[in-house]
């Protein structure tokens, strides 16, 4: 759930930009076997400066095994790097 909330908005993003999870409050509804196809959805809920909110929820089928909420950063890298000495 937290991956497919980035992939979600990773299109959205200006060159250099990139998100990184600050939050995840994620309930586990029921099990799903070994090898099992599930499937995950994210909706953006809030955006708030540089944090946006995300309501997620994953499937098995038509069942669903989790829900909850997720919230990911706006991180500009050549500040980010700067900031930490890096590159």
């Amino acid at each position: 759930m937290e991956m497919t909330s980035g992939d979600a908005i990773n299109k959205y993003l200006e060159p250099g930009w990139v998100t990184v999870g600050t939050e995840v409050d994620i309930r586990h509804l029921a099990a799903t076997p070994v090898g099992a196809t599930v499937r995950t959805t994210a909706r953006v809920i809030a955006v708030e400066r540089r944090v946006i909110r995300f309501e997620v929820e994953a499937f098995n089928d038509e069942r669903r095994i989790g829900e909850g909420r997720h919230a990911r950063g706006l991180v500009n890298v050549e500040a980010f790097n700067k900031r930490f000495g890096a590159g």
